[in-house]
C-alpha cells in the first residue's frame, strides 16, 4: 500500500510543475523606451533597438541590453523624401518605407544614403500608400496597403512577382498593413478585413483566421505581427491589445497594458517590443515563467517528453508491483 501511495504522490508533483512551467503565459512590462514623436517603424538587431521618429525623418538608436537611448540618425535621402513608415534592419543597411511618397529608402546603419525604389502608381514596382516590408531570403516583401496586394523584389529593388487584389475572400485584401515570414509561410495582416491571411512563398493562399470583434480572436485593426517559437503576435490595434496564437490561428492568451494604438512588434529571445504609437512609446514585456523555466532547462521543448518518461517508468513499476505480489499470492 505504501508503494502505490509513492507512485501517486509522484504523479501529483511532477504532472502540475511540469505543466505550470510549460504552457503560462505570464507577460510582465518590466522597461519603456520614449523621446520620440508620432511612430510607425519598430526594429532590431543583435544589440540594437531601432524606431522610426516618422515626422522628423529620423531613426532614433537604443541600447537592447540597458534600453537607453544611443543616437539619434537623420536621413537625407534624393527623392524619397517624406515621413518614416516601417523599417526593416537587415544586413547592416536600414530599409525604410516612405508611405506619403510611395518608395522605399535604403541607408547604412550610420544614416548614409545608399539606393531607392518605387513611385506612385499601380503597376508593377509603383505603390499606393506602402506600410512595411519584410526582408526574406534575399527578396524584399512589401505590403502595398492602397493597392490591396502584395509585392516582392530583389534587393536591388527589381520586381519580381506580385499577389493579391482588392476584396474579403480568400487571397484578397482590405488594405493589408504588415506581414511576417515564418517557416517559408507569409503572414499577412489583412487591416479592413480584420483577420490573418497566410500564404506560401509563392503566394498561393493557405488558409486565414479572425474576423471583426473584440472577442477572443477577434480584430478591430491587425496591424503588427510578429511570430517565435511557434506563437504568432498581432498588435489588435483598435481594440488596444496584444493577441497571441498559435499556428493554426486558435487563440491562445492576450497582453492588455493601457496600449493607446498599438502598431509595431518585435520580439526578441525572451522579450516583445510593442510600439504604443500614440503613447509615444516602446512597451518591453518579459514572460517571467519561461524567463525562470528557462534557468533549469536549456531545452524547454524537450521537457513534456521528460515527463513522458518519467511516467512511462513509474507505470511500468506499479504494474510490474501487480504482477509480482499476484504472483506470491498464487
Amino acid at each position: 500500500m505504501r508503494n502505490y501511495l509513492i507512485i501517486f504522490f509522484l504523479i501529483l508533483f511532477i504532472i502540475p510543475v511540469g505543466f505550470k512551467n510549460i504552457s503560462a503565459l505570464d507577460y510582465e512590462m518590466n522597461d519603456a523606451i520614449d523621446g520620440f514623436g508620432w511612430s510607425m517603424g519598430l526594429s532590431l538587431n543583435e544589440d540594437r533597438i531601432y524606431v522610426s521618429d516618422g515626422l522628423y525623418n529620423q531613426i532614433l538608436v537604443f541600447d537592447k541590453l540597458e534600453n537607453i537611448f544611443l543616437e539619434r540618425i537623420s536621413l537625407e535621402e534624393k527623392s524619397c523624401t517624406g515621413h518614416i513608415h516601417g523599417i526593416e534592419i537587415m544586413n547592416q543597411k536600414m530599409f525604410t518605407v516612405k508611405e506619403n511618397q510611395n518608395c522605399i529608402s535604403i541607408f547604412d546603419l550610420t544614416g548614409e544614403f545608399l539606393y531607392e525604389f518605387g513611385k506612385n502608381g499601380n503597376g508593377e514596382g509603383e505603390f499606393n500608400g506602402p506600410q512595411n516590408l519584410e526582408i526574406y531570403q534575399e527578396n524584399i516583401f512589401v505590403t502595398d496597403y492602397g493597392n490591396n496586394r502584395i509585392q516582392v523584389f530583389d534587393l536591388t529593388g527589381e520586381f519580381l512577382y506580385e499577389f493579391g487584389k482588392n476584396g474579403n475572400g480568400e487571397g484578397e485584401f482590405n488594405g493589408p498593413q504588415n506581414l511576417e515570414i515564418y517557416q517559408e509561410n507569409i503572414f499577412v495582416t489583412d487591416y479592413g478585413n480584420n483577420r490573418i491571411q497566410v500564404f506560401d512563398l509563392t503566394g498561393e493562399f493557405l488558409y486565414e483566421f479572425g474576423k471583426n470583434g473584440n472577442g477572443e480572436g477577434e480584430f478591430n485593426g491587425a496591424v503588427g505581427i510578429k511570430i517565435n517559437k511557434n506563437q504568432i503576435f498581432v498588435t489588435d490595434s483598435g481594440n488596444n491589445r496584444i493577441q497571441i496564437f498559435d499556428l493554426t490561428g486558435k487563440y491562445v492568451d492576450q497582453i492588455n497594458e493601457n496600449f493607446n494604438s498599438p502598431h509595431q512588434i518585435s520580439l526578441s529571445e525572451n522579450y516583445i517590443y510593442v510600439l504604443d504609437t500614440y503613447n509615444y512609446q516602446v512597451k518591453i514585456f518579459s514572460n517571467q515563467n519561461q524567463l525562470e523555466f528557462q534557468e533549469d532547462m536549456s531545452e524547454t521543448n524537450d521537457f513534456p517528453f521528460t515527463i513522458i518518461i518519467i511516467l512511462s517508468i513509474i507505470i511500468i513499476i506499479l504494474v510490474y508491483t501487480i504482477f509480482l505480489r499476484k504472483k506470491l499470492v498464487l
